[in-house]
């Protein structure tokens, strides 16, 4: 029983998985996209 149930979940991990993959989903972008502040020091004068 233990077995059955076992595949059952590897089976739906690795469909998770490849729906997840298949998004394009990169490692820095969660379904949105992420764009941090810049610090101060880093932004050019003239820009915000």
């Amino acid at each position: 029983m233990f077995k059955k149930f076992q595949g059952m979940m590897l089976s739906s991990v690795a469909a998770a998985l490849t729906v997840i993959a298949g998004t394009g989903v990169g490692p820095n972008c969660w379904f949105i996209i992420y764009e941090p502040d810049l610090p101060k020091n880093l932004q050019r004068k003239g820009r915000a």
